[in-house]
């Protein structure tokens, strides 16, 4: 606005002060914000404090490192988080994988092996979403290489993704210290789950990667 002088101050994290990333969160929190974004979590306070934020109102958005979307659910379990805790702040993960895009100036379509085939029609046979449409003929792309991608073949990244909605099934599997990553990926895909290899499958189809690079990304 004309006439006002804003000023944002911004503090770094000193912990020989005691001015920590988790304190810096508690502070931010007393603010009573309706959505926070956290950077990263990565160790044990760090997440109490997302979880408990979650709780209580608050709209918390982070990333974790994992393998999978289930992956992050077992990474905050392993980080010592309380699993019912867990079941009731968590409504939503999602995992992505990066891969190279196919270049739109000289990317064709080619023959692939009869393995990756066959996994291809594996995969795509697995997926329980009706929403999701699949072509008859299965025709696969790759790179080329021309003067628009410096003879690479590939411009860009797109991203694989896979994503879990937090259901009262999924809920009950997690409060059971004996379920694995496989038995919550398996719930969600009898949910209608994506998984991120079939992601890829789809998008190779449709001519954004190659079904190499998909692959090779989510083995």
């Amino acid at each position: 606005v004309e006439g006002t002088n804003h000023s944002l101050l911004l503090k770094q994290i000193d912990e020989a002060r005691g001015y920590t990333f988790a304190s810096a969160m508690r502070s931010l929190l007393r603010q009573n914000p309706n959505i926070m974004m956290i950077g990263e979590i990565r160790d044990t306070e760090t997440a109490k404090i997302s979880m408990e934020a979650a709780m209580t109102g608050h709209l918390v958005l982070s990333t974790i490192h994992a393998n999978s979307a289930a992956g992050a659910i077992s990474r905050f379990a392993g980080l010592g988080l309380d699993r019912q805790t867990l079941a009731n702040a968590i409504e939503f993960t999602i995992g992505q994988r990066l891969v190279r895009r196919l270049c739109p100036h000289c990317k064709k379509i080619a023959e692939v092996s009869s393995d990756y085939l066959e996994r291809a029609k594996k995969e795509l046979a697995e997926i329980n979403n009706p929403t999701i449409t699949i072509p008859g003929d299965l025709l696969f792309y790759t790179s080329v290489g021309c003067p628009e991608c410096g003879q690479i073949g590939y411009k860009g990244r797109v991203g694989l993704y896979e994503a879990i909605s937090m259901t009262p099934e999924i809920q009950k599997l997690m409060l059971q210290e004996s379920t694995t990553d496989y038995d919550i990926e398996q719930a969600a895909i009898q949910g209608g789950m994506v998984t991120m290899v079939q992601d890829g499958i789809l998008k190779a189809l449709a001519g954004e990667t190659s079904l190499e690079e998909v692959f090779r990304a989510t083995e």
